[in-house]
C-alpha cells in the first residue's frame, strides 16, 4: 500500500473531516501557501491532494500545514486526513530531535505557533530501518473544484 513498511499501529483512520476540527502547531510560509492556492485555482475539474496527517488524540496537524491553510482559504469545509498515533516510537518530530513531540503539542494548545518548517516529521521504515518523511504515509484524495474559484 505504501512505499515504506511502517508499524501497523501508526495509522488509525483515513477520512474526510470538518476542517475546523484540526489545529496547527506551526506557521506557514505565505509565499509557498499562496503559490499552492494559485496552483489549486488553476485546476479545472478536480484536485488530487495528499491527506493531512493529524494526531488522532489531539487533532494537531503533524504534516500538511500549507495544504490545510490553502484548502481553508479556498473555502473547503471538509478535508482529507490521515489520523495517526503520534506518540508511537516510530515517529520522530525532526531529523536531529531539536524539538520534542511534547513541545509541538504544547505550541498548538497554547496557540503560540512555531516558525514554519520547525518540525520535519519522519517515520521509521521497518524494511530498511531508515527514517523517511512522514508524508509517505498519507493517502491521495480527490476533491471537487469549488465553483467560486472562477470568481476569486
Amino acid at each position: 500500500m505504501f512505499s515504506i513498511n511502517i508499524d501497523p499501529n501508526i495509522i488509525k483512520e483515513v477520512k474526510l473531516i470538518d476542517i475546523n476540527r484540526i489545529k496547527a502547531h506551526e506557521k506557514v510560509i505565505n509565499d509557498r501557501k499562496n503559490a499552492f492556492v494559485d496552483y489549486l485555482k488553476s485546476l479545472e475539474y478536480e484536485i488530487i491532494i495528499s491527506s493531512i496527517i493529524v494526531c488522532h488524540t489531539t487533532n494537531i496537524i503533524i504534516d500538511g500545514h500549507h495544504r490545510y491553510w490553502a484548502l481553508k482559504e479556498l473555502g473547503y469545509r471538509t478535508i482529507p486526513v490521515t489520523f495517526i498515533s503520534y506518540l508511537n516510537k516510530n515517529i520522530r518530530p525532526h531529523i536531529d530531535n531539536r524539538i520534542s513531540k511534547e513541545g509541538i503539542i504544547n505550541s498548538s494548545i497554547s496557540g503560540k505557533l512555531l516558525s514554519p518548517k520547525s518540525s520535519r516529521h519522519q517515520v521509521l521504515d521497518l524494511n530498511s530501518n531508515i527514517w523517511k518523511p512522514i508524508i509517505l504515509i498519507s493517502s491521495l484524495f480527490t476533491l471537487k473544484i469549488k465553483k467560486k474559484f472562477c470568481c476569486i
